[in-house]
């Protein structure tokens, strides 16, 4: 056989072994991801913090939101994996997937989710109230009408923030007091 031969016959089984390794590396599709989050959050339940699970899990999403760009469901993965990231007490890899789901999936309603999820984050977990604030403003500009519970309370974390629970009480008091005296007379 001459060398010409069995080089064509060698990049020709080469050719076939990348097309089968690759193919069996297939991105998972929606419904096997979806049990392995279901995985990760009945553990956490159950008192198991398994991050290397939630790991691959997550690598499994990206892979699926990078295959799937136009894909709702790619969004609800990713915004379901950095609920389970923040139960996990992983928020600052939380705020990246939710920042991943307001650049890529701006056009669905899991970008305003992850935009006031990310002002809740910053503001209650991470204390970093100059970063809420942006965006709770930036939900409130974008989203404030899309729903107007949300909005209310986006707004009350906002005049609430950075306040403690007795500052709260206080404040509350003197309110009462006020209304009370503004009653008597």
């Amino acid at each position: 056989m001459s060398t010409i031969k069995k080089e064509f016959k060698y990049l020709v089984s080469l050719s076939l072994l990348f097309t089968i390794i690759s193919c069996t590396h297939k991105v998972k599709d929606f419904t096997e991801i979806q049990k392995m989050l279901d995985t990760v959050s009945i553990k956490m339940k159950e008192g198991s913090s398994d991050t290397l699970y939630l790991n691959k899990t997550i690598i499994e999403i990206k892979q699926y939101a990078a295959k799937h760009q136009s894909d709702t469901l790619a969004a609800k993965l990713l915004f379901e994996a950095a609920q389970q990231l923040e139960a996990h007490h992983l928020s600052e890899k939380a705020v990246v997937l939710l920042d991943e789901i307001q650049t890529k999936f701006s056009n669905t309603l899991y970008a305003a989710k992850a935009l006031v999820t990310e002002g809740f984050i910053y503001n209650n977990i991470l204390h970093n109230y100059d970063l809420a604030k942006v965006k709770y403003e930036e939900y409130l500009t974008k989203y404030r009408n899309l729903d107007s519970n949300l909005s209310r309370d986006v707004e009350l974390e906002l005049h609430n923030m950075g306040k403690s629970a007795e500052d709260l009480i206080k404040e509350f008091e003197t309110k009462l007091k006020e209304k009370e005296k503004q009653e008597k007379n």
